[in-house]
């Protein structure tokens, strides 16, 4: 697994924060046509959610979406429906075996399952946590379902990575 690195995270985030509207809309659209599952994927999800949400969640699907690309020195194969829908289940399966476990043990959980790439995943989070405490945007149930999005777009890259890894050592041998 390739760890994408906190600068790379901020410089991304900073960048993308200087946007106009236009220029969000353009690169969005043509992220849209490397990646037409994906941005499907996201769009089908956030469709019956408050406009307010869904500007922030395309923004911020955006965000790491482009922070994925900006780390990988080649361009990230296109991501199927049968990829997103593989890693959708597995992590919805974490969430319904995580019913009834003890407390103490769900911030373990929470290391191994939902941290591998811990500097991705902070700003999530951190975006998050400002939206739903400090601007008031978000209720608690938008929070959790959209972090549970942007966890599946997280996975979902980070199995692209470990493939195009894969590739690379095959080709060496």
């Amino acid at each position: 697994m390739k760890l994408i690195s906190e600068q790379i995270v901020k410089q991304t985030w900073m960048e993308i924060s200087s946007y106009d509207t236009e220029k969000i809309d353009f690169e969005f659209s043509k992220f849209g046509e490397r990646q037409p599952d994906l941005t499907y994927f996201i769009m089908e999800f956030t469709q019956d959610q408050q406009q307010t949400t869904i500007e922030l969640c395309l923004y911020m699907f955006f965000t790491i979406c482009r922070i994925f690309e900006k780390s990988s020195a080649n361009r990230i194969k296109q991501i199927t429906f049968d990829e997103i829908e593989t890693i959708f289940k597995k992590n919805e399966n974490l969430i319904e075996n995580l019913e009834g476990v003890h407390e103490r043990f769900y911030e373990r959980i929470a290391r191994v399952q939902f941290f591998n790439q811990p500097f991705v995943m902070k700003y999530i989070l951190e975006t998050l946590v400002e939206e739903t405490e400090i601007e008031n945007t978000l209720s608690e149930k938008e929070t959790g379902y959209l972090f549970f999005i942007f966890k599946n777009v997280v996975d979902i890259f980070d199995e692209a990575f470990q493939q195009m890894d894969l590739n690379e050592r095959k080709k060496i041998k």
